[in-house]
């Protein structure tokens, strides 16, 4: 009985932890490779993780952007902005993109709408906040070396 008890107890504590660990968002790692070309990586056990590419100095007077992403696995959100607060056009190479990443949502006011294509390029206008939020999925077990994300803003 006490094992029963006991097995039940070590059950219940480790649904309630993978379940935490769900809703958690995690550090993102983004380094310079060279002038516009960065690599971001995050631990594979993080099942969501955010950047935003408005915060990284060395990418604010690029218009032509080479993302690297390290060990791509479960969902990143990549938040896209002009410090001039002005409405830009970010033409992604879908070609490469989808080399890796099975779905991409768009982010407006918190809701998501899938905008995955098979065309050579993906298209995004900027919001009402003059920005772009886009959530990439990779199936976790896909698990390429490098994913990239090039990108061209006007």
């Amino acid at each position: 009985m006490a094992s029963s008890v006991s097995f039940i107890v070590l059950l219940v504590i480790t649904v309630a932890r993978a379940a935490s660990a769900q809703d958690r968002q995690c550090d993102v790692q983004a380094y310079r490779d060279s002038d516009c070309v960065a690599t971001i990586s995050f631990p594979y056990s993080c099942p969501s993780a955010t950047v935003d590419l408005t915060n990284l100095d060395f990418l604010k007077s690029c218009t032509s952007v080479n993302l690297r992403w390290a060990y791509p696995a479960n969902n990143l959100t990549l938040i896209m902005g002009t410090h001039q607060h002005q409405a830009f056009t970010i033409s992604i190479n879908n070609d490469r993109l989808m080399n890796f990443v099975s779905h991409v949502f768009r982010i407006i006011d918190d809701k998501e709408t899938e905008v995955t294509t098979k065309d050579h390029k993906l298209i995004e206008n900027s919001d009402s906040h003059y920005q772009i939020k886009l959530k990439l999925h990779v199936p976790p077990e896909l698990m390429p070396y490098l994913g990239f994300v090039d990108y061209n803003m006007y």
